[in-house]
């Protein structure tokens, strides 16, 4: 189980990653979007994230939180939906936990039935 709940955790960073990359890209932050990119180390992507975010693009701090809390996967998709709609509303929150549910039911042989 302790594999699983990291697979998603993971998934969960990287999608939240891959929002922040495109918020640093559309405000205008390629070099940040660079040093993020080129972090592949999950400890090194949370210090970039840091640094971007006490820079003041406040929304890096997504991912920070995320790697900092992987160790508690609700915790960690929390914070991914809270990414979303950061970046995208509530579409981009209530797709963010679509996905998540998707890969819950997929990989832990849940049903959605009530």
């Amino acid at each position: 189980m302790a594999r699983r709940q990291d697979v998603f955790t993971r998934a969960c960073i990287e999608r939240t990653r891959q929002r922040v990359l495109e918020g640093l890209l559309e405000a205008g932050c390629t070099e940040d979007a660079e040093r993020l990119a080129a972090q592949h180390d999950l400890d090194a992507q949370r210090d970039a994230a840091f640094a971007i975010a006490a820079s003041g693009l406040a929304f890096a701090g997504y991912l920070f939180d995320a790697i900092r809390r992987r160790p508690s996967p609700g915790l960690c998709a929390y914070i991914a939906a809270n990414a979303a709609a950061s970046r995208d509303g509530r579409r981009g929150h209530d797709e963010e936990r679509a996905t998540q549910v998707h890969w819950l039911t997929e990989h832990l042989g849940l049903t959605r039935d009530h």
